[in-house]
């Protein structure tokens, strides 16, 4: 395959049992599972599988590696950067100048808050939610939970 481009293949089994699914890959060659990070070498075009009931599988040909986002209070470093006010209104501000400031809502809506300044974000077009701001700082990206009422 071309290195530049990734193939998935998703498989899911909506029933209520276990089923056993033929699942068909546009090519030969290793497949890393998503969910549970196993790899697959496929030697022909498709192979059998079982699908739990309710279970999802997602094929790439590409390994992809997932950001870790449950534990967001620990991936921010506090004692060198924080955003406040945390419910926040119209501006967001920072104890370090930030490259740049993203606010990601639960439905993947993205953000892209302008700078006023250093050190403030203007998050007056943000709809009220419950967000990811992900934090740009001389190349590293840090995350925080942050709330725009």
């Amino acid at each position: 395959p071309d290195s530049t481009q990734m193939s998935a293949v998703i498989v899911v089994n909506f029933d209520v049992q276990a089923k056993d699914v033929a699942v068909v890959f546009p090519h030969s060659g290793n497949w890393y599972e998503y969910f549970t990070r196993e790899i697959n070498n496929i030697s022909g075009s498709s192979l059998v599988m079982t699908v739990n009931a309710g279970q999802a599988k997602i094929f790439t040909n590409v390994e992809i590696r997932p950001a870790l986002i449950t534990g967001l209070a620990s991936e921010f470093d506090l004692n060198t950067t924080s955003i406040y006010p945390n419910p926040t209104e119209d501006f967001i501000q920072s104890t370090l100048p930030l490259s740049s400031l993203i606010l990601i809502s639960v439905t993947g809506v993205k953000y892209n808050l302008h700078s006023n300044g250093e050190h403030v974000w203007d998050a007056r077009a943000v709809q009220p939610g419950l967000y990811i701001a992900v934090a740009e700082i001389n190349g590293s990206i840090k995350r925080t939970k942050i709330i725009k009422k």
